[in-house]
């Protein structure tokens, strides 16, 4: 009989410490784990249409991340100011082990890697590789009407290149409560109306060991080992991947909120993606780790909200959505590839 069976095991928590220094700034300590590990087998019996095989899958992830943080909130009058400073070291590991027979079964429904016909097939694998980062948040505020946000974090990555492996993205976020100003507040026609502007980086490191040539051990000759190399080529002048995107809004709501609208307008530009080119085979590869990929999404979205009654038992609301999505992708140093999309949709 033919049959699969797979498991897994999972731990994972986390363990806070806090000390308030003053009534305004409070230092904490975080740590966090999240271990699992499976398995997976599959069995091909004796006598079935396909070659008898018996294979065994293992698997392992850890993540371990580490804080320091110094949090601070502070009034003054009419003026807020809140935020955060702090460190973080992340640290993943991820194992794996494959084995499968070769040639069939010698025993019929005996499911083990030692009843191999011929030496079994097995890969091993293992991934470390980790993150050291410093960030920071302060946000504004002035009269529960005007918030500024400012954030930023500088990541040092160990699947980059030294001189490329440490990068800094910040964002910025502002909105402005037009319905608190005098005249507006209070108002039974313009119930709310907020207007944001917003603009953020992101930044991403590389795939794990894509910066040198490793070796990789095949089925041994008789008592000779043999390996070979990758057919991808590696590059250990890669930079990280860069995300930039940008977005404008207005959220309205009037007449006691009964009608509402929210118009937003948002780009994204990603830039250096990292991935694997086509390269000659007269080379001795078949593809090649680069800097290349490029993306830009533009998304023009109208969200019309209506309250249907509230003498309702169950009040509700229509929302009519639409959105326009024009996504740019580059995938080589070759061209364009242009891909549209538009999607709407009503909901009661």
């Amino acid at each position: 009989m033919n049959y699969q069976n797979d498991g897994r095991d999972r731990v994972f928590g986390y363990g806070k410490v806090s000390y308030e220094l003053t009534p305004w700034l409070t230092l904490e300590g975080r740590a966090a784990t999240d271990y699992y590990s499976e398995f997976q087998e599959e069995r091909i019996a004796v006598y079935s249409n396909q070659t008898s095989d018996y294979t065994k899958y293992l698997r392992s992830f850890s993540e371990t991340n580490l804080d320091l943080m110094a949090r601070f909130n502070k009034s003054f009058d009419n003026f807020s100011i809140n935020g955060l400073l702090g460190v973080n070291r992340r640290r993943n590991n991820v194992a794996s082990t494959n084995g499968t027979t070769v040639g069939g079964l010698l025993i019929p429904e005996f499911y083990n890697l030692m009843n191999s016909a011929s030496p079994v097939s097995t890969t091993e694998t293992e991934d470390i590789y980790g993150v050291n980062s410093v960030f920071g948040q302060v946000s504004f505020g002035y009269k529960n009407m005007l918030y500024l946000d400012l954030t930023g974090r500088n990541d040092k990555s160990s699947t980059l290149p030294e001189g490329n492996n440490s990068y800094f993205y910040p964002s910025v976020s502002t909105s402005f409560i037009l319905s608190e100003l005098p005249g507006l507040k209070g108002s039974n026609v313009f119930s709310f109306m907020k207007l944001r502007l917003n603009y953020a980086e992101v930044g991403n490191d590389a795939p794990v060991y894509s910066l040198l040539q490793t070796y990789t051990q095949m089925a041994n000759n008789g008592t000779q080992g043999v390996f070979r190399v990758s057919d991808v080529l590696q590059n250990s002048n890669l930079k990280p991947e860069r995300t930039k995107s940008w977005e404008a809004g207005l959220e309205t709501k009037f007449l006691n909120n009964r009608f509402g609208f929210d118009l937003s307008l948002y780009r994204t530009l990603s830039i250096d993606q990292i991935m694997p080119v086509s390269i000659s085979p007269s080379s001795g590869f078949s593809q090649r780790y680069v800097n290349s990929g490029e993306i830009e999404n533009k998304v023009l979205s109208l969200l019309l909200m209506l309250l249907l009654s509230d003498q309702m038992i169950l009040p509700g609301t229509c929302r009519l959505t639409g959105s326009g999505t024009r996504i740019l992708l580059r995938a080589s140093m070759r061209g364009w590839i242009i891909f549209s999309l538009f999607q709407s949709g009503i909901s009661v």
